[in-house]
């Protein structure tokens, strides 16, 4: 009684033909496979979330396919246009215009101020703000243990 959605054939193959009754009812049950009226010679039993690929299917007494026929297509006549006569303007005169070959600056390039970051020189020594980032937990571990031992001399 269950029906599966209908899957286009195409160069005598289908795709993506998929069986789920939704229902654990027809599990193990033989499913078999139509085309209008015709059965398959290929069956098979119900297995929820099984993924076949290449079930091939047989048909044996299928009618074969009608294949359309095109229409031939209806001439309609097209009315040739009245030719009209259309004046053919002369060419006026107009002046060249002459290219003056003018010099394009070339830009030159500038030098940079090189410099390394917080404020040091390139190449040369770091600077003091760097250096006093660098000890400042340093100070700060050593200002809390002399803290610390003048509270228990205390």
């Amino acid at each position: 009684d269950y029906t599966s959605p209908f899957v286009e054939i195409q160069n005598g193959s289908y795709n993506n033909l998929v069986i789920n009754p939704g229902s654990d009812a027809y599990l193990d049950l033989l499913v078999t496979f139509h085309i209008g009226d015709e059965q398959a010679v290929q069956t098979d039993r119900f297995i929820g979330g099984e993924f076949l690929d290449g079930f091939n299917l047989i048909f044996t007494d299928l009618p074969p396919t009608p294949t359309p026929t095109p229409e031939p297509p209806t001439a309609t006549p097209t009315p040739e246009p009245t030719r009209t006569p259309t004046p053919t303007p002369s060419p006026t005169p107009t002046a060249t215009p002459t290219v003056t070959p003018t010099s394009i600056p070339e830009p030159t390039a500038t030098p940079e101020a090189s410099g390394g970051a917080c404020s040091s020189v390139a190449g040369g020594p770091a600077s003091l703000g760097f250096f006093g980032m660098l000890l400042a937990p340093l100070g700060i571990w050593f200002m809390r243990r002399l803290s610390r031992r003048r509270d228990e001399v205390a």
